[in-house]
């Protein structure tokens, strides 16, 4: 009897390591790590950006750009393209941010995707209109649900959630070149369009 109950527990303890193992694993497969250091005010710390969902990519993604690349792409966007724009327009008007886009307008197809005006107005307002610290910010979620890929087009397309550090959180939508070689990589906004 006691070699019975000693069985028992040990085969329970073996069930709950390799479910724990698996759990890790899951774990692992469905979230990357970016480390990053960011600068507010003179002071320098460390952070580390939780990718969640970026699995999707790898499933259900049919082009050929690398999800290392995929993941650091998205990470540049979030961590300088958007703070830096979010910076450098807060005090404009409507006009104002059609003349920033003019100015800068090479730098935003190239890093952002945004070919017109009213789309990048349209995302500065929505990233005005949030309270989300963008200089800091803790995970990037994809939306499992909205990847579509487009093999036969030229993107495909996902919506991500950026969480920012003050738990404050701003949905986007990205499209995604199906093709390594062209340009831009990444077309990001606020909606689809």
């Amino acid at each position: 009897m006691k070699n019975k109950r000693k069985s028992i527990a040990i085969l329970l303890i073996i069930v709950l390591i390799i479910l724990l193992i698996t759990l890790f694993i899951y774990q692992k497969l469905t979230t990357s790590k970016v480390n990053y250091e960011v600068s507010i005010d003179g002071k320098t710390e460390k952070r580390q950006l939780l990718f969640s969902g970026i699995w999707i990519v790898s499933e259900k993604y049919t082009g050929n750009v690398e999800r290392k690349d995929i993941s650091e792409g998205l990470s540049d966007i979030i961590k300088e393209y958007l703070p830096g724009i979010k910076d450098d327009t807060k005090m404009k008007t409507e006009k104002g941010l059609e003349k920033y886009y003019k100015k800068h307008q090479n730098t935003i197809i190239k890093e952002l995707g945004i070919e017109n005006s009213q789309e990048f107005i349209a995302l500065v307002k929505k990233m005005k209109s949030s309270s989300a610290n963008f200089k800091k910010w803790d995970k990037l979620t994809i939306n499992k649900d909205s990847f579509v890929d487009r093999k036969n087009d030229d993107y495909s397309y996902f919506e991500m959630t950026v969480t920012y550090d003050n738990n404050k959180s701003v949905d986007y939508s990205v499209y995604l070149a199906n093709d390594k070689k062209m340009y831009p990589r990444f077309k990001v906004g606020i909606k689809k369009w």
